[in-house]
């Protein structure tokens, strides 16, 4: 499963991710949510893209790969 793959910090990018749902989440937005500088969640980002996990539809923006990723997540994490 997707979620075992992931380490702690890309399950932490993820959980923030879920907030967004499936709509997809805004880079800017979830390094204001962390209360980290967006540079500093790159790697983390592109760990979670060359897995397969999310992936990046268009600049500044990414979105899980998986349909009904977020609300799994969210119960995970609850």
């Amino acid at each position: 499963m997707r979620w075992r793959r992931a380490t702690k910090a890309e399950r932490e990018f993820l959980r923030l991710m879920a907030v967004d749902g499936a709509a997809g989440s805004g880079t800017a937005t979830l390094a204001a949510r962390a209360g980290k500088k967006m540079t500093s969640m790159t790697m983390t980002r592109g760990s979670l893209i060359r897995k397969g996990i999310i992936y990046a539809p268009s600049l500044g923006q990414v979105s899980f790969t998986v349909p009904g990723m977020a609300d799994y997540v969210r119960r995970v994490t609850a």
